[in-house]
């Protein structure tokens, strides 16, 4: 053992429950501050939730791994969520849900907003257990994450054609895209286009099985993706050939290798932009 991992002990921390997803309770929280290890405005009504990868919470050796990573979220006030928000559609912003002292919140974090914590703080607390994020919402944050790194670009000549329908797609799929888990899109071409030659391109947004069985949802997603069609059809240089919504079970591996996610990342997700109407909670639906 080296030096720097005297005291530490690997097999008690993963004893206590620690692993990606677990949220520090409040107390940890409050040692954390007076030790100056976190900021009081960082910590002040945030759900810290531990975001490093389960083997290297529970690596023996505290020199390899000597930090673990938070996320900071905020539950939202309401049950209000916003379809440009969820699914990791939004490269800045995600909003999931967390169950707080078994009810099902609403969440929202930011992806700027992460600092570390020395690991050895573990040792003296177990995760929080009034408040845990649930194996589906731990996937989509980890994913969400991820794809800031690998999210697919647009040539500038697509995104240039299509910058009129930012406003009303960002409206549509803010107020009727939460049950679209993807939305996907194939091009006749990826490269920059003259002015003369159009951009074909297919549209295919999915949702879970479940939720595809939903009359009531799927007339929702069916919403946001016709205005999606109708406004990129009515763009000089794009030729919207299909706009298809599709289950999950209905889109293939071999599929992917077409389809490229397509998140309007740009779009404005504004409060003066985007107001989505009041949705029931997920506990509700």
């Amino acid at each position: 053992m080296s030096e720097g991992d005297q005291g530490f002990d690997a097999a008690r921390v993963k004893e206590l429950g620690w692993r990606q997803g677990s949220i520090l309770p409040p107390e940890l929280c409050q040692e954390l501050i007076e030790a100056d290890e976190l900021r009081s405005q960082e910590a002040g009504g945030a759900v810290p939730i531990v975001i490093s990868h389960a083997c290297d919470i529970t690596n023996k050796k505290l020199a390899d791994e000597p930090f673990v990573e938070l996320l900071m979220a905020q539950l939202l006030p309401g049950d209000a969520t916003n379809g440009l928000l969820v699914h990791g559609r939004n490269p800045r912003r995600l909003q999931f849900v967390l169950r707080i002292d078994g009810v099902l919140r609403i969440a929202e974090a930011r992806a700027h907003d992460r600092c570390f914590i020395d690991r050895n703080r573990l040792m003296g607390h177990a995760p929080d257990p009034a408040r845990t994020c649930e194996p589906q919402a731990l996937d989509e944050v980890v994913l969400w994450l991820t794809k800031r790194y690998n999210r697919a670009a647009f040539p500038d000549t697509f995104n240039e054609r299509i910058r009129k329908t930012q406003r009303p797609i960002a409206t549509a799929l803010a107020a009727h895209g939460q049950d679209m888990q993807e939305i996907f899109i194939a091009m006749s071409s990826w490269e920059e286009l003259p002015a003369d030659q159009s951009y074909e391109v297919t549209l295919v947004a999915t949702m879970s099985v479940d939720d595809f069985e939903d009359a009531a949802k799927r007339q929702r997603a069916q919403a946001a993706l016709d205005t999606m069609e109708e406004k990129l059809q009515s763009c000089a240089g794009i030729e919207v050939t299909d706009a298809t919504l599709a289950s999950d079970a209905k889109v293939s591996l071999d599929d992917l290798h077409l389809l490229k996610r397509f998140d309007y990342d740009y779009l404005s997700a504004d409060d003066d932009v985007i107001r989505p109407p009041s949705h029931p909670t997920p506990g509700e639906r």
